[in-house]
């Protein structure tokens, strides 16, 4: 079963260059798709997972922010809010032999979240890396997170 899901997810890797992000630009940028917020993060861990890549942690911001909604007295937005923290060896060895600064920029985050007054649509964002210099390999780090991204979203639009 679990060959058939690369198989796929492969197939639907070459087509995933047709999305398109909601938002784009050196703070975040944003995708979505209409689906199950639970289906996308299954979806998400299994692309990232597939290619070889580890996921180190999962913060549930929603929970944290409606654990927080008393004290702060702020009502938050979130349906769903979950980051996924994930690392390539390869790309982070080569950008930090770059420039050991960029630490900061590991492990790699995508967002994923159903807000309140639009439950059936999931978005995914991440904050570009490029931005903060015009090194090589940060172009690359960033174009493997939007391919993650990419594909968790082709693999929802065939379901």
């Amino acid at each position: 079963m679990r060959g058939i899901q690369v198989l796929l997810i492969s197939l639907l890797a070459g087509c995933s260059l047709l999305i398109k992000p909601d938002t784009q630009n050196c703070s975040y940028v944003r995708f979505s798709v209409d689906g199950d917020f639970q289906d996308v993060m299954e979806t998400l861990n299994m692309v990232i997972t597939d290619r070889g890549l580890v996921v180190s942690h999962t913060f549930d911001i929603a929970g944290m922010l409606k654990r927080t909604e008393e004290v702060t007295g702020i009502k938050t937005s979130f349906n769903n809010a979950e980051v996924i923290e994930f690392c390539s060896a390869g790309l982070s060895s080569k950008m930090l032999s770059e420039n050991p600064h960029r630490i900061i920029f590991c492990p790699y985050r995508i967002a994923v979240y159903t807000l309140y007054e639009e439950p059936s649509k999931v978005f995914l964002s991440y904050r570009p890396l490029a931005c903060s210099g015009s090194s090589p390999i940060l172009f690359q780090i960033d174009s493997l997170v939007e391919s993650l991204i990419r594909e968790t979203i082709k693999f929802q639009d065939q379901y």
